[in-house]
């Protein structure tokens, strides 16, 4: 069977997250590979020593192989890019003061 594309491993200086998410959607698609097993299989093996390092300890004390590649995709999703804390959010916004020079329309933009 002839394969179409190369993924390579998963660089966080050089590419985010989701971009790397949707190349590895688009090589398995390109592929024809429907099975769910195959995908998550390709999905380890590929993503390189570090990230699958990452995946085994955040899934922990299971197997990355027990997840789902959609659960997987999400779990390092959400590590490499947690929510941001409401509470950091509302102190931030509560923080914010009119600066010198600036108008009330620039200000109120900003809020």
């Amino acid at each position: 069977m002839q394969s179409y594309g190369n993924i390579g491993p998963y660089d966080r200086n050089g590419e985010e997250w989701p971009a790397y998410c949707e190349r590895v959607e688009l090589y398995l698609d390109a592929n024809k590979i429907a099975n769910e097993e195959q995908r998550r299989a390709i999905f380890l093996s590929t993503c390189g020593a570090s990230t699958y390092g990452s995946i085994r300890s955040l899934v922990a004390p299971s197997k990355p192989t027990d997840k789902a590649l959609g659960e997987l995709l999400a779990i390092v999703k959400e590590h490499l890019a947690p929510a941001p804390s409401s509470i950091m959010q509302r102190y931030t916004f509560n923080a914010r003061s009119q600066k010198e020079g600036e108008s009330l329309f620039q200000r109120s933009k900003w809020l």
